[in-house]
């Protein structure tokens, strides 16, 4: 299906270099199918899920191959050695047919979606005369990436962008202060509205789940040690969503290892990747949010709240702007696995809190739709 636009309407190319699903290539799926002011038309340095979604929604898309080891190659790890070497020449290379590209497309605006994306599209020099904004969607900091991708990426930001995005005021925070004066905004992810509440589970017991890819940082093991507490003094089951990306086969094999270590082989079940997550919430009880650093932002949070799901939340980054305890979901202490287990088993004992805390979270959950932030969105890219 080609997308139906009007003519005179801005050209906005935004420049992504992954195509798997993950909270980036989500939150760009929602945005460009939705933008009504803008001419959305995406370049991805691979091909893959994110694509054929694109283009099923009707947004124009292009391909321009980024080397695997490059693509790949982990925020973590980025250090001065001679793979360091390799990996600039290839970018390099790259970054000349990126130009190219982004050159032929004619565009009027050029969004960034990720760290990488930042880094190629400010090497292209085309920000001298296009309009070229950064859509800071990770914590620029060491607790999320080495001190040389850090120092990288804020001298990125200092120096390129006619304008910085970022998905939460926890995530603004961590970008250069010489940029948070100038054009700046803070735009949520817009989360899609399910076409229906989650049912729970029916069962006597109570099933929690946890959404996000499977990641170290996203504190899967973290909260199978506090799930072992619970269980120890009351059934319940808890389900892992999400597939292992890029470098975290090694992890996932772990927890599989944990989970059996510690007997929750009935308990505990990791779905892999899905497709729909609202369709995996559909038989939950209530959500658990567990990174062992501030999450950015956490659009699986407000993916659980849209389904009138509770959700218990690491008290720290963007879930404090999300959730108000106690309103509409809980906190714990973060990286506390008995204040995680209190949370859980006070989840568990009471219904009435796990369905009144649902009810609002729906209502808060609404202030996250496309049709509220897509057009803050294009007002920041086109009209500042």
């Amino acid at each position: 299906m080609e997308p139906s636009h009007n003519e005179g309407q801005s050209i906005v190319v935004f420049y992504g270099h992954c195509a798997r699903m993950s909270g980036a290539e989500i939150a760009l799926l929602n945005t460009t199918s939705n933008m009504s002011r803008g001419r959305p038309i995406v370049v991805l340095g691979e091909d893959g899920p994110l694509h054929a979604r694109l283009r099923g929604l009707g947004v124009e898309v292009h391909i321009l191959p980024l080397v695997g080891d490059v693509r790949n190659a982990s925020r973590s790890k980025i250090a001065f050695n001679t793979g360091l070497v390799s990996s600039v020449w290839k970018s390099l290379v790259y970054i000349r047919l990126l130009r190219v590209k982004l050159r032929s497309l004619g565009p009027d605006v050029i969004v960034s979606n990720s760290m990488k994306g930042h880094l190629l599209v400010a090497g292209t020099g085309l920000w001298a005369r296009t309009r070229f904004f950064c859509y800071v969607r990770d914590r620029v900091s060491t607790d999320f990436m080495s001190r040389l991708g850090v120092l990288l990426i804020r001298l990125t930001l200092r120096i390129a962008p006619f304008g910085v995005l970022a998905n939460s005021k926890s995530t603004m925070e961590t970008v250069p202060k010489v940029r948070r004066g100038r054009a700046s905004a803070i735009i949520p992810s817009p989360i899609l509205t399910p076409k229906y509440l989650a049912t729970g589970s029916g069962c006597s017991h109570v099933h929690f789940a946890l959404v996000g890819r499977i990641a170290e940082w996203k504190g899967q093991e973290f909260a199978i040690q506090a799930f072992a507490n619970l269980v120890k003094t009351t059934p319940a089951k808890l389900t892992l969503i999400g597939g292992a990306l890029f470098e975290d086969a090694a992890y996932l094999e772990r927890l599989k290892s944990v989970i059996a270590d510690l007997g929750l082989s009935s308990n505990v079940h990791l779905t892999g990747h899905v497709n729909d997550v609202y369709a995996a919430l559909e038989s939950v009880d209530a959500v658990i949010h567990t990174s062992i650093i501030p999450e950015p932002f956490g659009q699986v949070i407000v993916q659980a709240m849209a389904m009138g799901l509770p959700v218990l939340a690491s008290g720290e980054g963007g879930p404090l702007e999300t959730i108000t305890d106690g309103r509409d979901g809980l906190f714990f202490e973060p990286r506390d696995v008995q204040s995680l287990t209190d949370g859980m088993m006070r989840l568990v004992k009471d219904p009435v809190l796990r369905s009144r805390l649902g009810a609002a979270a729906v209502e808060t959950a609404r202030h996250y739709s496309p049709e509220n932030l897509v057009a803050k969105f294009e007002g920041f890219l086109l009209d500042s």
